[in-house]
């Protein structure tokens, strides 16, 4: 049965290959990538970018200092000829949170080896590895279960019951 995936970042939990990060020299130099990710999403946001800087700027400094994020500084972390700008890691959380853009945080999660999950998702995962974690605790206590005598395993369970009520 095929699935149908309506969005290219959508991560299929139960058919899709574990990505492995690049190993080769450059691999893991994705400024381009971020600056198009950036772009990306300043482009389907409903904000302009001056709406943008001001939703990262009061989150990332509030009513603190005189430091902001103005347009012109998303102007130049964007353009690809502003070679010498690059976006600082430590803004990326205040830059979703105003665009709503989480699936950058996949773009870089994948060039670790990593894929982002958040809500549903993420429960369905946990759910799987607290599953995974009940099989193998299961099989251990019955593989400990078969070396030992019968009436030992009953007396170890009655003293452990008393211990424990």
């Amino acid at each position: 049965m095929s699935r149908r995936v309506d969005d290219p970042r959508q991560v299929d939990l139960f058919f899709a290959e574990p990505r492995e990060p690049g190993r080769l020299p450059g691999a893991a130099n994705i400024g381009a990538q971020i600056r198009g990710g950036l772009t990306k999403a300043l482009k389907e946001t409903a904000k302009s970018r001056a709406e943008v800087a001001a939703g990262m700027t009061d989150l990332l400094f509030g009513d603190v200092g005189d430091d902001e994020i103005t347009k012109a500084q998303l102007d130049s972390w964007t353009a690809a000829s502003k070679d010498g700008w690059r976006f600082p890691l430590e803004y990326l959380p205040a830059f979703i949170q105003a665009t709503g853009a989480v699936w950058l945080l996949d773009l870089v999660a994948g060039h670790c080896g990593c894929t982002v999950l958040q809500g549903k998702e993420a429960l369905l995962a946990e759910i799987g590895a607290v599953a995974l974690a009940e099989k193998r605790l299961k099989a251990r206590r019955a593989s400990i279960e078969r070396r030992v005598p019968g009436a030992l395993l009953d007396q170890l369970m009655r003293e452990l019951e008393a211990r424990h009520g």
